[in-house]
């Protein structure tokens, strides 16, 4: 019987990021992961804010660096060590997100023969690239895609206060984004009196991540069709500085009614 490790070839094309480490290295504890595509800007939170913000001002700063401050204390929770740095696998580091559509970085991952590539934090696939691999193509939305799609989805969720409606996405890709056919959705349910957004995001990948390592084996062929019925894409310039304030604010007070 063939093990699972080595019958297994798996790419995952990723960020650079604590969070995006953590997936990698969970993944690899069960699964032959073969070459790792890592996309990372190296920007700094003030640089990525900036760029996504164009009106950021002082006030903005402000609302980013207590919502950085807060980000980094759930990944210390949450996501260490596992999440320190990526583990002994084989990487590309690409700065530009384009290059994973590059005909030679096509080329170099179906040397590679996978058996299944995973998304989590990647850039958009162009036709190119999908209609060139003859394996599944996963990817992790953090949000529920078939109420919102983007990179701000739980962000927005949350400003809705349609808190059961925050959750998280594994679909097939296309080139339509976070809009391939759904392969599972979960939604977080136990909120907690000490929960924040940041806190649940990372409590969501952690479950994401058990459940893609039980579900891979039974995602047997690429599938690229689009769900029916979706949403509208968000892009993430509808979430404003302002509202990470306000999604704050708008939690602790439903979580002190909750009590």
């Amino acid at each position: 019987m063939q093990n699972k490790q080595n019958f297994y070839r798996i790419i995952i094309i990723t960020g650079g990021e604590i969070n995006h480490k953590y997936f990698c290295n969970k993944i690899s504890e069960k699964y032959n992961v073969v070459h790792i595509f890592k996309i990372h800007s190296s920007l700094s939170d003030e640089e990525y804010f900036n760029s996504v913000y164009k009106d950021y001002n002082e006030y903005d700063k402000k609302i980013i660096d207590t919502v950085v401050k807060q980000r980094i204390e759930a990944q210390k929770e949450f996501l260490l060590p596992e999440g320190n740095d990526f583990s002994d696998i084989a990487i590309t580091h690409y700065r530009d997100g384009y290059l994973i559509n590059d005909d030679k970085t096509i080329s170099k991952i179906i040397s590679f023969k996978p058996t299944h590539i995973l998304l989590y934090g990647a850039p958009l696939l162009k036709s190119n690239f999908i209609n060139a691999m003859n394996c599944p193509l996963i990817n992790l939305h953090m949000g529920v895609a078939t109420k919102y799609r983007g990179g701000s989805a739980n962000n927005i969720a949350f400003l809705k206060r349609d808190y059961e409606n925050v959750g998280y996405t594994f679909h097939h890709v296309t080139t339509a984004i976070d809009g391939g056919k759904m392969i599972y959705i979960g939604r977080y349910k136990n909120y907690k009196e000490n929960d924040n957004p940041h806190k649940i995001t990372f409590k969501l990948l952690i479950d994401a991540v058990n459940v893609l390592k039980g579900i891979i084996p039974e995602i047997k062929h690429k599938v690229n069709e689009n769900e029916l019925g979706l949403p509208p894409y968000l892009p993430n310039e509808i979430f404003k500085v302002s509202d990470f304030e306000k999604v704050s604010d708008d939690f602790k007070s439903c979580m002190h009614l909750k009590e």
